[in-house]
C-alpha cells in the first residue's frame, strides 16, 4: 500500500500563530500565491514547505525547503 503524502506550507500571517496550510501542486510546480480562508499569501509569507505522511499509524511531517 503506497503512503498519500501532502505538501504543506508553513505561513506567516501576522497572528503569530505560524500555521500549516495545504499547498496546490500541478505539473507545472507548486500553485502562488498560498490560500488560507480567503486571504492569499505571497511567497515572500511562506516560511517553508513541509511534507505531510502517515507512517504506521503516526503523522508525520518534514520540512523540504524554502523554495518551491
Amino acid at each position: 500500500m503506497q503512503a498519500k503524502a501532502s505538501l504543506v506550507a508553513r505561513i506567516n500571517d501576522g497572528t503569530g500563530a505560524f500555521p500549516f496550510v495545504s499547498v496546490e501542486v500541478s505539473r507545472r510546480g507548486i500553485k502562488l500565491p498560498v490560500e488560507k480562508d480567503g486571504k492569499f499569501f505571497e511567497p515572500d509569507r511562506v516560511l517553508g514547505f513541509y511534507v505531510r505522511y502517515t507512517d504506521n499509524g503516526r503523522r508525520k511531517i518534514e520540512k523540504v525547503g524554502k523554495d518551491p
